[in-house]
């Protein structure tokens, strides 16, 4: 489970990356509203991820203990 966390947090990291990239450009010109478009877009996709992350932990977790009570029966 632990593999899947890492990857899962690399992945949040890379999108928070892409936010302050997207920050960063707006702060060197006008961007026509394009900075707007973008961010909402990321936070959009990041919320979603992080509401998928959750669901596929909670199904790890539940894995784990239907195979630990199997495993005593």
């Amino acid at each position: 489970m632990t593999c899947v966390t890492c990857v899962c947090q690399k992945a949040q990291e890379e999108v928070e990356g892409l936010l302050k990239t997207a920050e960063m450009l707006a702060l060197k010109g006008d961007t026509q509203g394009q900075r707007d478009q973008i961010i909402n877009e990321l936070m959009r996709v990041h919320t979603r991820f992080q509401a998928r992350v959750s669901e596929y932990r909670t199904l790890l977790n539940m894995a784990v203990k239907f195979f630990q009570d199997l495993s005593k029966v």
